[in-house]
C-alpha cells in the first residue's frame, strides 16, 4: 500500500515534504502526521495550508469550526431526548456547556433570570444579528426586524415574554415554569422593552398589579387564564383573590381537577382543614376515575390525568394530615403516594422519622427492611 509522511516542522508550506511517490486513491492510502505540534495546525488562524499551487490545503477553518460546535451544543440543548444516551451519566445540557464555555450561554441556559433579563446578557446576541455577512441571507422583511433589534436588543426578548405568558395562563395542565417565575419573566421584560432597569423577583405585589400584569399579556380570559392569576395571587398571600379566580376556572371548566386542587391548597392555607381534605377526595377519585377507565390522556385537555398528579395529592393530604397531628393517617397517605411514585425518597424518611417519633421501633424496623427492599427495586430498574 502506497503510503506517504507529511513532516510539519513549523506552519509553513516550505516544510511540506513527501517520501515517496503517492498514490491518491483514498482506499489505498494511509496518511501519517508526523509532528509534534500538529494541533497547531488545526488551529491556525490562516485557517488552512497548502504547500503550494495544485497542492491539498490542510487545516480547520477557525470560525466555521467554531460555529459548527456552537450549533451542535444548542441542538444538544433544545433536543435533550434524541442526545439522551450520553456517557458517563452527563445531561446533554451539562455536556454542552462544558463543550462551550460561554458566559452569555450559560446565563441563558441555566436559567440565571437576574442575569439573563439584562442588556448585558443581549448586547452580543444582537452585535452577532447584525453582522453583514449573516444580514445578506436574510429577506428584506427579517432584515428590518434585525435592524430594530440592535436598536432596541430587548426585543429579543418578546418571544420569550409571549412564551412565558402561554405557560402562566393558557396551560391546560402541570406547569413547567412556576406560574410566580413566568410572571417574573412577563415584568422584567416589560420593563426593559420600557427602558426601565430591571430588580430581582419582587417580595410583594398587590393582587391589582398580578391581574393588570396578567392582562396586559393580551390573552383570553379562559379556565386556564383564571388557574394561572389565582395560582400567583394564592403564592403572593391574595387568598381571598385566589378563590375567587380559582371558581371562576371551575365554572369556565368544571373537568378542570387541577383548578379544584389549587383551591384545596388555598383552603390549607386559610387554615379550612376540612374543606381542603374534601376536595382532595374529590380530585383523587376523579383521577383514580379516569386512570381506571383510560381516560384522560390527551394532554391538551383540561381532565388529562397522570399518575404523579394523583401522587402530588395523596402527598398534599399527607401534609395536611400531619400539620393538625393525625401522624397515623399522614404515614397512611404518604405511603400511598410513594406506593404510586417510588423515587420520593424524602416521603420515605419522613415516614420513617414519624414511625420512630411515634415509639414504634418495631413496626419502624420493619419498615425500614421494606423501604430497602424497595429502594433497591427502585435504583436497579
Amino acid at each position: 500500500m502506497p503510503r506517504m509522511v507529511i513532516c510539519l516542522k513549523k506552519k509553513t508550506a516550505s516544510t511540506m515534504s513527501k517520501t515517496r511517490e503517492f498514490n491518491s486513491d483514498p482506499d489505498t492510502t494511509t496518511v501519517t502526521f508526523c509532528h509534534a505540534s500538529i494541533g497547531d495546525l488545526f488551529r491556525d488562524k490562516n485557517e488552512k495550508v497548502s504547500a503550494g499551487l495544485g497542492h491539498p490545503a490542510l487545516g480547520v477553518k477557525i470560525a466555521e469550526a467554531q460555529f459548527l460546535v456552537l450549533k451542535s451544543c444548542l441542538d444538544m440543548i433544545c433536543d435533550q431526548q434524541r442526545f439522551s444516551d450520553l456517557q458517563n451519566g452527563e445531561t446533554p445540557v451539562t455536556y454542552a456547556l462544558g463543550q462551550w464555555d460561554d458566559t452569555v450561554l450559560h446565563t441563558w441556559v441555566q436559567f440565571n433570570f437576574e442575569r439573563l433579563i439584562s442588556v448585558d446578557a443581549l448586547q452580543p446576541i444582537a452585535n452577532w444579528l447584525n453582522d453583514e455577512v449573516f444580514l445578506t441571507t436574510l429577506s428584506h422583511e427579517d432584515r428590518k426586524w434585525v435592524e430594530s433589534v440592535t436598536e432596541s436588543p430587548a426585543k429579543l426578548l418578546i418571544p420569550a415574554s409571549n412564551h412565558a405568558s402561554r405557560q402562566w395562563l393558557n396551560q391546560p395542565h402541570d406547569y413547567w415554569l412556576s406560574p410566580k417565575v413566568c410572571l417574573f419573566l412577563v415584568i422584567q421584560i416589560s420593563y426593559l422593552l420600557q427602558g426601565r432597569s430591571p430588580t430581582a423577583l419582587p417580595e410583594m405585589l398587590s393582587s391589582e398589579d398580578i391581574v393588570n400584569v396578567a392582562e396586559s399579556t393580551g390573552l383570553e380570559k379562559t379556565a386556564e387564564w383564571h388557574r394561572g392569576v389565582a395560582h400567583c395571587l394564592r403564592e403572593y398571600g391574595h387568598l381571598q383573590k385566589a378563590k375567587e379566580h380559582f371558581e371562576v376556572a371551575l365554572e369556565l371548566e368544571p373537568r378542570m381537577f387541577r383548578a379544584r386542587r389549587g383551591l384545596a391548597l388555598n383552603y390549607v392555607g386559610e387554615g379550612h382543614y376540612d374543606s381542603a381534605v374534601s376536595l382532595y377526595v374529590e380530585v383523587i377519585n376523579t383521577i383514580e376515575k379516569l386512570l381506571s377507565e383510560g381516560k384522560g390522556t390527551d394532554v391538551s385537555e383540561p381532565d388529562y390525568a397522570d399518575i404523579d398528579t394523583l401522587a402530588d395529592c395523596y402527598q398534599d393530604m399527607a401534609y395536611i394530615f400531619h400539620r393538625v397531628g393525625d401522624k397515623y393517617t399522614a404515614n397512611l397517605h404518604f405511603a400511598q403516594a410513594f406506593d404510586l411514585c417510588n423515587d420520593r425518597y424524602d416521603i420515605l424518611l419522613y415516614i420513617l422519622q414519624s414511625m420512630w417519633s411515634l415509639g414504634n421501633p418495631i413496626l419502624s424496623a420493619s419498615f425500614r427492611y421494606f423501604s430497602r427492599v424497595r429502594w433497591s427495586t427502585a435504583l436497579s430498574s
